[in-house]
């Protein structure tokens, strides 16, 4: 019986480590891309100082472990204060650059614009065709005093003839 128990064991432990090792298996996925890490201008100021006070050698190499970084940012770091001392090291946005806020009012005046514009064309339009129907009108009782002259005219008695 102890023959059993103990294979049994022997054949839960080998298992159970089976399994075990499927799981220490490393995921065939993609790793998710590291995210780039963002210091602001008080914390490299304070790293700055801090490094400048260090007199011992290997107190840098010692706050570099700590802080998590290389010497490749302290040089950056203290060129961009030689640059403009705060001013370089203040965050800046990344990506384009806001409108100026005239902008959105300019927009607005443009759209007014070319509505008026469209507007005055659809005025300009209506008083062509005004003008045209009017001329026509003017047309037609033209040819009819016209018409109505020379009727009188060849209807007219000697006398009027040189006016006719």
């Amino acid at each position: 019986m102890s023959k059993s128990s103990s294979d049994s064991r022997s054949g839960s432990a080998s298992s159970a480590g089976s399994s075990s090792a499927a799981a220490a298996a490393p995921p065939t996925q993609v790793r998710p891309r590291p995210t780039r890490r963002h210091f602001s201008a008080e914390y490299k100021l304070g790293v700055l100082k801090e490094v400048d006070a260090c007199r011992a050698p290997g107190e840098i190499g010692a706050i570099l472990r700590r802080e998590g970084l290389y010497s490749g940012h302290l040089s950056q770091w203290r060129a961009q204060c030689r640059e403009g001392a705060l001013a370089a090291l203040a965050s800046r946005r990344r990506g384009p650059k806001p409108p100026p806020p005239e902008a959105k009012e300019v927009a607005q005046l443009r759209r007014e614009n070319a509505h008026l514009r469209r507007e005055l064309e659809k005025a300009n339009l209506c008083l062509e065709i005004q003008k045209k129907t009017t001329d026509r009108k003017e047309a037609r009782t033209s040819r009819g005093i016209a018409v109505r002259v020379l009727r009188a005219a060849r209807d007219a008695p000697s006398c009027c003839a040189p006016f006719a």
